[in-house]
């Protein structure tokens, strides 16, 4: 089985300061624990790893494409 973390629990860093979360990797580690780690894979590390590489873009109220936050490169 794999689990995979929602994002606000990867992209901590870009929510508003004091936003609730619900710590995620501890539920889906406890999940682990009780599973064994030969059934349950934790994409969590995964994709907080590659998140990095990857921006985000969103859209204004108006509808206007905001600038992505990282200049990616081929």
């Amino acid at each position: 089985m794999a689990l995979a973390p929602s994002s606000s629990e990867i992209l901590k860093d870009k929510l508003p300061p004091f936003a609730p979360i619900y710590n995620q990797t501890e539920y889906i580690t406890k999940i682990k624990q009780e599973a064994g780690d030969s059934y349950v894979i934790d994409l969590g590390e995964i994709l907080k790893n590659i998140q990095k590489n990857i921006f985000i873009t969103g859209q204004t109220t108006t509808g206007q494409a905001l600038e992505p936050t990282m200049d990616m490169k081929p």
